[in-house]
């Protein structure tokens, strides 16, 4: 047993300090063991009341170099290479700063190549909350930041999954919403697009009224139709297309067609006369 005591108020006083100046390989300051079932290796304990205290501080001067690590060798079992743990309601159980002005990560989970059943499905970050309201991961961010980033690079990848199990929900989500990609839904059969590709109201004279922002339109006089131009997509039949006259007295019956890479939308009357006329349009492209 060895104990040292240190009652000096000067910072960064030592009570026992070990020392390894070899140049190269993994050298050892201060090594500790413990082989009882439930035995501790090293522990750390600050016992002031207050202030910032630390229990243990592992510190490095490498630019990849790791101030903390912690080792879990056994390769079945719940273990914890890290375990943090707090009592408090406003505390946290592990927390990672990156203090960089110029970006950099808090906290990152890194997990294996995937593996054989029940190993199937590595995690690199793991959040689970046991009690009611709670969140398994939380994440904030203030100053136009990102709260929680979600990236996958493999063709069959997905950036993030939500499952809801025994009647949850999957996800919830308060406030608006941006997709810059597709959104497609499992129909059963096939999966397809969920979402319309462009929408608008256009005015009897060939101007937008509202819409999508995604299109242009011209009212050609020549043909007697109005043409729609979605910049990036090249129109066809094959897409699905509503369109919805407004405010008219009589019946007007609308067609889409396509003219170049532009959607055609012409309005008949029933004796088969092209008119002009106020439209809502829609166009799907599954």
């Amino acid at each position: 047993m060895i104990q040292a005591t240190n009652s000096s108020n000067v910072d960064f006083a030592t009570a026992i300090h070990g020392s390894s100046t070899g140049a190269s390989q993994h050298t050892i300051a201060g090594l500790f063991n413990n082989t009882s079932t439930n035995g501790l290796g090293v522990v750390g304990s600050s016992s002031a009341t207050s202030g910032f205290t630390i229990g243990v501080e592992g510190n490095v001067s490498s630019s990849s170099g790791t101030g903390v690590y912690g080792l879990a060798s056994s390769t079945t079992g719940t273990n914890n290479g890290v375990l943090g743990q707090t009592g408090s309601a406003s505390g946290y159980g592990m927390r990672g700063e990156n203090t960089s002005v110029t970006g950099g990560t808090g906290i990152f989970g890194l997990s294996g190549p995937k593996l054989s059943a029940p190993f199937a499905n590595p995690t690199g970050v793991f959040g689970e909350a046991n009690g009611p309201g709670g969140f398994g991961v939380f994440g904030f961010s203030s100053n136009d930041g990102t709260g929680v980033f979600a990236q996958s690079s493999g063709s069959n990848g997905a950036a993030l999954v939500a499952q809801g199990v025994g009647g949850a929900s999957a996800a919830h989500f308060f406030g608006r919403i941006e997709v810059a990609g597709a959104i497609n839904k499992d129909y059963g059969a096939s999966t397809h697009q969920a979402v319309p590709i462009a929408y608008g109201t256009v005015s009897s004279t060939g101007a937008i009224v509202s819409g999508s922002g995604n299109w242009t339109v011209v009212w050609n006089a020549g043909t007697l139709q109005y043409e729609i131009t979605i910049p990036g997509v090249s129109y066809s039949t094959s897409m699905t297309t509503v369109l919805t006259p407004i405010a008219v007295g009589a019946p007007r019956i609308g067609g889409a067609s396509s003219v170049g890479t532009d959607l055609a939308v012409a309005f008949f009357t029933t004796a088969s006369a092209k008119v002009q006329v106020s439209f809502h349009f829609v166009v799907y492209n599954p």
